[in-house]
């Protein structure tokens, strides 16, 4: 008997295996990424993603290390303490990022499911650029780095305060160690930020589908039935929101808050830099990742700030076809469903209930990012 049904478990799990591994063996750019960094449940099925895995973990856990020794060994020789210190979370917080990830990956991985159910994923071809060019843009400041006049000041800091003579070694050493503290933060970071507002478009694009459905249906087509299928359609797609809800529950407010440091860091070291100004390289250097941190705040605020308002407009629509129907057949038994679909508050995606994603946040985010800044740089 219990070889039965170790038997029979051992066949749903490869059944389940061999559907997610179908899934991974589609086009997407980001599927793989997420198998093989073991994000999804199916990642320790083999030795090799097993082993790859944690090699990126790893990596990671020894990026966050480096960067704990080097900001130790760097507030002994330089003033701005507190600039060091925030720069330093922002690495600790995306390692979190990447445990969280790795701890919610069944969720995810039934997240992906129900997606593939609904609306089968066709990757765009300027989905996969844009991939791209998120990972090409954080390796700009790398290669500016070790182009910069400062080389020798940089090298010197990350060999924990031991120069380096040779330019050789120490553009190599820039490239190597500052590939991997990008890959830690922002690059993944920014990537599932990235996930999670494509997944985020996906759901509008059902909620934009529903609406649509409706409004093209005259009131006399809109009968109980019709009305039954539209609202069970959308419960679907709730259930796929609270499970997007539980995924990025903590993940989102990490990476608000990465990005948010970051802002601030960049911010106050650009205000400081005054004998800089010639040096094209390190102004760039500046600029560009408060740049990337600032486009990743406003993409995070309109992408999935997005998702209430095109529940609002279903809403809306769905509640006015109701009406219609009501005027044209004046029986009042069929309203219940749209008196119980006002009842339920609009969806809104929010991180530790602390930052509630809306389109209308965007002005108070960027009205802190100045505040603490002016507080970090007067004191």
């Amino acid at each position: 008997m219990i070889g039965q049904r170790k038997k029979i478990r051992n066949n749903f799990q490869m059944q389940n295996t061999k559907c997610y591994l179908k899934y991974v063996n589609e086009p997407n750019v980001f599927i793989y990424l997420l198998y093989w960094m073991g994000l999804l449940e199916d990642s320790d099925t083999t030795l090799q993603t097993r082993v790859t895995h944690r090699i990126v973990l790893a990596i990671f856990l020894l990026v966050s290390l480096d960067v704990v020794v080097m900001t130790v060994l760097r507030a002994i020789y330089d003033s701005n303490l507190r600039e060091l210190l925030i720069c330093m979370s922002t690495y600790i917080i995306a390692l979190f990022i990447f445990l969280e990830m790795r701890r919610k990956r069944k969720i995810l991985s039934i997240r992906l499911r129900m997606l593939q159910e609904n609306r089968p994923h066709a990757e765009k071809k300027k989905t996969c650029n844009l991939f791209y060019s998120i990972c090409f843009a954080h390796v700009i400041p790398i290669v500016l780095h070790a182009c910069s006049k400062f080389r020798a000041h940089t090298a010197w800091f990350l060999t924990y305060c031991n120069p380096i003579n040779d330019p050789q070694n120490q553009v190599l050493l820039i490239l190597l160690k500052g590939t991997a503290n990008s890959i830690l933060y922002p690059i993944f970071p920014t990537l599932v930020l990235f996930f999670l507002c494509m997944l985020c478009q996906r759901i509008c694009y059902e909620i934009r589908r529903l609406t649509s459905e409706i409004s093209n249906v005259s009131p006399k087509e809109c009968t109980v039935s019709k009305q039954v299928d539209i609202l069970r359609r959308k419960r679907k797609v709730g259930n796929i929101l609270n499970i997007l809800q539980n995924l990025f529950y903590s993940s989102s407010f990490f990476i608000c808050m990465a990005n948010f440091c970051c802002c601030c860091t960049q911010i106050g070291w650009v205000v400081g830099i005054y004998g800089l100004e010639n040096d094209w390289s390190m102004l760039t250097l500046f600029f560009l990742p408060l740049a990337c941190s600032v486009s990743s705040l406003l993409a995070c605020l309109w992408v999935v700030g997005g998702l209430p308002i095109e529940m609002q407009a279903f809403i809306k629509e769905f509640q006015q076809k109701i009406k219609h129907r009501l005027m044209l057949r004046g029986r009042e038994d069929e309203v219940k469903l749209g008196r119980r679909l006002d009842e339920r508050s609009v969806f809104v995606l929010s991180g530790y209930d602390i930052i509630h994603f809306k389109r209308s946040s965007i002005l108070s985010l960027a009205a802190s990012v100045l505040t603490y800044t002016l507080l970090l740089i007067q004191h």
